[in-house]
């Protein structure tokens, strides 16, 4: 039996830290225990879950109803297998050193049947590695887009992490692109990634994208989550764009439905869903070319070669104990924050979160 920390919300803003127990004899085919280092919070998922802004975390029943027990990715090493799955061999053993997702705990069960799983390397930098759990969401834009080509032009809106790495990865496919945001740190962080950024002005976008990029976008990605910026995102494309849905719309919309896709089929622009779980776990002959675990091996590369720039990213790395402070903050749209991470390595006690 392996005991350590877990996090659970319980309710409306309040996370607590809860003993952990896995039994390692009760795992399922396909089932890992994994040993965390680090883990990565997601600014948007996990941040809605815990404030209760997903409507589904008061809902009997839905995977995130409370008590819900968070978690996005992680770094780790493997302590236990269950039975292999017939037909499917991830190649994986007890103490190999892995990419996850699954929950934020000292031990945690990874389902290799359902959820991408990848060996690292024994060097690799788990603090900058763990970052390719945001920018698997970011490379869903390009899965899903029929405009990402060699000279063609790509605006980003928001440039949190999901929005930073989305631009990054554009600009590796040969775009020309230009990323906004209204909060000031983020546009800063993403300057010192190497993606061109501004600040606009409200209602000036674009004014803002036709003197830096030179033209409307060829591919608009709205990597907010906000639903009233999808007609600013419709507004900066040029006729017969694209505008990818990266960021998962949370919240109400207060602007005219009609009037936003009006313009959307009068100008003939496509309107896109990119939620990266539309992807397959695994490709194959008779699937799409990409699958997530393809996807993983190919950013994974991108972070050890430095293509994918990570400078300034993280700004906290914290124990356990500080999750609720840190979800709180990450709520109140903290400036300056970027990637927090949870460090396992402690040992107990571990103190409930407040």
């Amino acid at each position: 039996m392996l005991t350590g920390p877990g996090l659970v919300f319980v309710g409306e803003r309040d996370c607590r830290v809860e003993e952990v127990q896995v039994d390692e004899s009760s795992l399922g085919p396909g089932e890992a225990v994994v040993d965390l280092e680090v883990s990565i919070v997601s600014a948007g998922t996990e941040v809605a879950n815990f404030t209760g802004l997903d409507p589904g975390t008061r809902v009997p029943g839905s995977w995130n109803a409370y008590p819900h027990r968070p978690g996005y990715g992680a770094v780790g090493t493997i302590v236990a297998l269950g039975a292999p799955a017939p037909g499917v061999d991830r190649g994986l053993a007890v103490g190999d050193r892995v990419f996850a997702i699954c929950r934020h705990a000292r031990y945690a069960v990874a389902d290799t049947l359902r959820r991408p799983i990848v060996r690292l390397a024994k060097d690799d930098d788990a603090r900058s590695i763990v970052l390719g759990r945001m920018a698997s969401v970011s490379i869903t834009a390009l899965r899903k887009s029929a405009h990402v080509q060699l000279g063609s032009r790509g605006v980003v809106l928001g440039l949190g992490l999901v929005g930073n790495f989305a631009a990054q990865l554009l600009q590796l496919s040969g775009m020309k692109v230009l990323g906004l945001d209204l909060a000031e740190a983020r546009v800063r962080m993403a300057q010192a990634t190497g993606v061109v950024a501004a600040l606009p002005a409200k209602g000036s976008e674009r004014t803002t994208v036709e003197n830096l990029l030179g033209a409307s976008g060829d591919l608009v990605v709205e990597a907010s989550g906000v639903p009233d910026a999808v007609p600013t995102a419709v507004s900066l494309a040029r006729d017969g764009g694209e505008v990818v849905l990266l960021g998962s719309p949370r919240g109400a919309y207060s602007g005219d439905a009609t009037r936003m896709l009006s313009e959307v089929h009068h100008r003939g622009l496509r309107l896109i869903g990119a939620l990266e779980w539309l992807l397959p776990l695994d490709s194959g002959p008779w699937q799409a070319r990409w699958s997530l675990q393809d996807d993983y091996a190919v950013l994974f590369d991108l972070l050890r070669r430095g293509q994918i720039r990570t400078t300034g990213l993280v700004t906290d790395v914290v124990p356990p104990s500080q999750a609720q402070e840190i979800y709180s903050r990450l709520a109140d749209r903290e400036p300056g924050m970027g990637a927090v991470l949870f460090d396992w390595r402690v040992g107990p006690p571990w103190p409930a979160c407040a």
